[in-house]
């Protein structure tokens, strides 16, 4: 019972979630992971390592006919007609919540005979692991001088060339607010390419000319509607140093392939294997330099804990 009742929690959280990112223009909707063909299972393919490039990548893949898409594949995510005029960035995120609220709602029958408490709060790291893509779609909606009004961005751009729609903003804090004080530099610097259904965005915040906190947040649709994703994110201590944390994951259907790791002694200029552009990564290349805490699949039914005790 102690299972149902946290499973009913989840559940509860991922709705007010989805009601939260249905607000505004339904342009508060989370969303990141970059897309895997089996999650953590090797695909052969290799990955680059921090991907700073603010390029226009090309896919060299002619589209598919509709007619060939594999079973359980999902196209919507690259039409963005519901939600009008230059809303790419809130029909992606929202394609992506979507698919994550499936996979949860297939997969918590499933889990509700088990008593492993670490099983059922790794759910809930997968339900919440991206939670800060909520804040992308906001830039669907930058107005003429440069704000987002919603969450009171100035100097923010978004621009669409071809397939690629970038956007970003680069501000000072007039005053303290939250985590952030009276001239601390905002940053945000992103990417979605359409065509290839991927995200790319970075965050961080400079006081006194050095950086005290980054984030990497990433998304990739494979062509089978599986998702991968990652989140590597650094906050400094008071000697400058700090504790890397990172978070991947891959889903399809109703199965999950989930690590969270962490590194010591990092750096704000950290490396990190991009999965932008990239199909059919494994979660444990994304994951191969991090200590991982964290390493759970729920897999065809079957619910595993691969750190053994």
């Amino acid at each position: 019972m102690k299972t149902r009742r946290i499973l009913a929690l989840i559940l509860v959280m991922m709705l007010v979630f989805t009601q939260f990112s249905a607000c505004g223009g339904r342009s508060a909707i989370s969303g990141d992971s970059s897309e895997s063909d089996g999650g953590g299972r090797g695909s052969g393919e290799e990955s680059d390592s921090d991907t700073s490039d603010e390029g226009n990548p090309e896919s060299s893949e002619e589209p598919e006919d509709a007619s060939e898409e594999p079973a359980g594949s999902d196209t919507s995510s690259s039409d963005s007609s519901e939600f009008g005029e230059g809303q790419e960035l809130t029909a992606f995120v929202d394609a992506y919540t979507k698919a994550k609220s499936a996979c949860m709602d297939k997969l918590t029958a499933k889990i509700e005979s088990t008593d492993d408490f670490t099983l059922t709060m790794g759910l809930l790291g997968f339900a919440f692991m991206d939670l800060s893509i909520a804040f992308v779609p906001m830039f669907d909606v930058v107005d003429e001088t440069g704000m987002v009004p919603m969450l009171n961005l100035k100097n923010a751009y978004k621009k669409t060339k071809g397939d690629m729609v970038t956007f970003g903003c680069d501000f000072k804090q007039d005053e303290d607010s939250g985590n952030n004080q009276k001239d601390d530099r905002v940053f945000w610097d992103g990417k979605l390419d359409v065509k290839d259904q991927s995200l790319s965005c970075s965050y961080y915040t400079e006081r006194n000319g050095k950086q005290i906190e980054r984030s990497i947040i990433e998304i990739t649709k494979n062509k089978d509607g599986s998702y991968t994703s990652e989140t590597v994110s650094f906050r400094a201590d008071e000697d400058g140093t700090g504790k890397i944390e990172g978070y991947f994951i891959s889903f399809e259907d109703e199965d999950i392939w989930m690590q969270v790791g962490e590194k010591a002694d990092g750096k704000p200029d950290f490396d990190y294997v991009s999965v932008f552009n990239k199909k059919n990564a494994d979660i444990k290349d994304l994951s191969k330099d991090f200590t991982i805490t964290t390493d759970i699949t729920y897999e065809k039914g079957v619910i595993t804990n691969n750190i053994k005790e």
